[in-house]
């Protein structure tokens, strides 16, 4: 009877909750990587390796480096080490490469904006918002975007010492970076604001 048991009609049914698999990631390409570099690698048409990951990206890095041998840039030591060792550049690092590339890229979020234009003006300018994306722009369009924008002159110092300023010149920049209140503020108050800010949107 027993050996029969199997086959006869269950009086209840039993559910049988499937484990869910985890599909293995095979490219964590969409959060473990350098989202700046990789959309500079885009517009510099570089080939890049059908399954491009963290240490893909690393050996790009290197490489891309060490043909920067020669070239002549201010504090390029530290560029060098946030290439090579950080795992995402920064903006000092891609105006560097922009001027080493000779590309026309401007940097604009909220009140400011920074230009790394250094190619000749056959060559593409792209624009990068504060997500790091790249969009193409055409330069009479970049003219409307500067207006009311405060400028970043020189991306290693955007702000120099309180010494260098006066009043009237914080305020004026407050202004500008829409920082100005009916309350008025000390200069080393005013400073501190603006510091803060450029510090808040350059990465």
């Amino acid at each position: 009877m027993d050996h029969f048991r199997p086959h006869f009609m269950k009086q209840h049914y039993e559910f049988v909750i499937p484990k869910r698999k985890h599909k293995p990631i095979k490219n964590k390409l969409s959060s473990d990587f350098d989202k700046l570099f990789f959309h500079l690698l885009i517009i510099l048409k570089y080939t890049i390796p059908l399954h491009y990951t963290k240490h893909e990206e690393r050996q790009i890095k290197y490489i891309m480096s060490q043909s920067m041998e020669s070239f002549k840039y201010k504090k390029k030591e530290d560029i060098i080490q946030n290439i090579c060792y950080d795992d995402t550049i920064t903006l000092n690092t891609l105006a560097c490469l922009s001027k080493f590339h000779k590309l026309n890229l401007v940097y604009v979020y909220d009140r400011v904006y920074c230009k790394m234009l250094h190619g000749d003006i056959s060559t593409p300018t792209y624009m990068i918002n504060h997500d790091k994306e790249f969009f193409h722009i055409h330069q009479e369009k970049l003219e409307t975007i500067y207006d009311d924008k405060f400028e970043i002159v020189d991306i290693q110092k955007p702000l120099y010492s309180l010494s260098h300023y006066k009043v009237h010149e914080l305020q004026i920049m407050r202004t500008i970076l829409h920082l100005d209140n009916t309350v008025p503020k000390k200069k080393q108050q005013s400073y501190e604001d603006i510091k803060g800010y450029l510090e808040m949107v350059l990465f």
